[in-house]
């Protein structure tokens, strides 16, 4: 039961993470930094085909759930989101 809390977390926050890399890419550069949507893509796209798989989503997922679990029991609250947001 807590590997699939886990794993539900970890696909929303990818989700909600690539979200913001898909919004990017659609304005053409138009806000500050517009080329970090770019830079994201190809470092998700581990491989360098042009495409992000299932399993380079999951793993960029992975590492953020990682980086944003400062106490590393598993769960991440919203402190320690917010806490990774300031950063």
């Amino acid at each position: 039961m807590k590997n699939k809390k886990i794993l539900l977390s970890t696909i929303i926050l990818g989700t909600v993470a690539f979200s913001g890399v898909a919004l990017a890419e659609h304005h053409d550069g138009g806000h500050k930094g517009g080329h970090k949507g770019a830079k994201h893509f190809e470092k998700i796209d581990t491989n360098a085909d042009g495409k992000i798989s299932l399993d380079e989503h999951l793993a960029s997922a992975k590492e953020r759930f990682t980086k944003m679990d400062q106490d590393k029991d598993g769960f991440v609250t919203k402190e320690e989101a917010q806490e990774l947001k300031k950063n």
